[in-house]
């Protein structure tokens, strides 16, 4: 791996993913910025609902092909370059799509593009690592009536299946890096200016497990931030 090819392909994808489709729609659309609406994330779910449904797709195409699987595929197939700079760019993405540049690194949580990247591993292996986060996030949403449970144990055992279904040593360290950024991103975001000075294992866990500062979506959309009632 040269210099010149981890400049490009670690500034590029992270470029990339720095444009917010999410963002863009709700400016041009609507004219609202959805970072101050509902759950005041850049999520397709958040989209959807301040957008319009026909948000969805439109976004699914941009976080998912645009920024998770072409950047890899390209990589692998148009510059033939191997594992390890194809991880780079995995992780790149998910920083761009997370921390954009261009909204003074307030992005979105990655998942859609976490999708995006675990497909781009097909071929030559079936994308098993994919499989298993849709039917975790689904089963989570199920049980626990909350998306973001089922996604936090997708994402956690992406390492672990990718292990087990025998990927290259660089594969295996880019999916146990976007789970480290997927977790430290829920850390950092989704805070209430207030609760800033007030960090403590309760706040902490609901960030982790729930990916806000309180356990009740409904009161969280709703702007009731009070710890002690949720």
């Amino acid at each position: 791996m040269s210099v010149s090819d981890l400049i490009l392909f670690s500034t590029g994808p992270y470029i990339l993913a720095s444009i917010s489709g999410a963002y863009v729609l709700g400016r041009m659309i609507k004219g609202v910025d959805l970072r101050l609406l509902g759950t005041k994330t850049l999520g397709i779910s958040n989209a959807s609902k301040y957008i319009g449904f026909w948000a969805i797709p439109a976004l699914v195409f941009w976080d998912v092909v645009c920024k998770g699987m072409l950047p890899i595929w390209i990589t692998r197939f148009v510059f033939g370059h191997p594992e390890e700079i194809q991880a780079v760019v995995g992780i790149c993405v998910i920083l761009g799509h997370n921390w954009p540049v261009f909204l003074k690194f307030h992005g979105g949580r990655g998942i859609a593009t976490v999708y995006g990247i675990t497909l781009s591993l097909y071929p030559p292996r079936l994308p098993l690592e994919f499989l298993v986060l849709g039917i975790t996030s689904l089963i989570g949403k199920r049980l626990f009536r909350d998306g973001a449970v089922g996604t936090l144990i997708g994402v956690t055992l992406l390492p672990l299946v990718g292990f087990f279904w025998d990927r290259p040593v660089p594969i295996i360290a880019m999916l146990l890096g976007i789970l480290v950024l997927v977790l430290l991103k829920r850390l950092m975001g989704n805070s209430r200016s207030h609760l800033r000075k007030d960090i403590h294992f309760r706040l902490i866990l609901n960030r982790l497990v729930y990916d806000r500062d309180i356990a009740s979506k409904k009161d969280w959309i709703q702007g009731r931030n009070n710890l002690h009632e949720s």
